[in-house]
């Protein structure tokens, strides 16, 4: 079923899977499980222990920045997250410090 798979990549390049699709009916009705809602989100921060206040929504399409708010996810475009080793990608596409500081693991303040 389309929309109940959920993959996390971290920093290290390691992917989890979790499959929903035995549980859609219960996530569809208490959740909105599909974006923009943010029942997805919500279970896979349960699921795999994460910190939404410290994690990042990457994303292409406007349901997905309005999944990472509903969520209280920071959000960044996809674009951006692809261009990561391109230079002067930060002048093509305007990034926000919180973006930068995300991408190069840094701290710019």
């Amino acid at each position: 079923m389309k929309g109940f798979i959920c993959y996390q990549v971290t920093r290290n390049d390691v992917v989890k899977v979790a499959d929903y699709t035995l549980d859609s009916k219960f996530l569809e009705d208490k959740f909105k499980f599909r974006k923009p809602g943010a029942g997805m989100i919500f279970r896979a921060s349960i699921d795999f222990a994460l910190n939404l206040t410290k994690s990042w929504m990457i994303g292409d399409r406007d349901e997905d920045e309005k999944a990472a708010i509903a969520a209280g996810l920071s959000f960044m475009p996809a674009e951006i997250w692809h261009m990561r080793f391109t230079p002067g990608v930060y002048e093509i596409k305007p990034s926000t410090p919180q973006q930068v500081e995300f991408l190069e693991g840094i701290k710019l303040n």
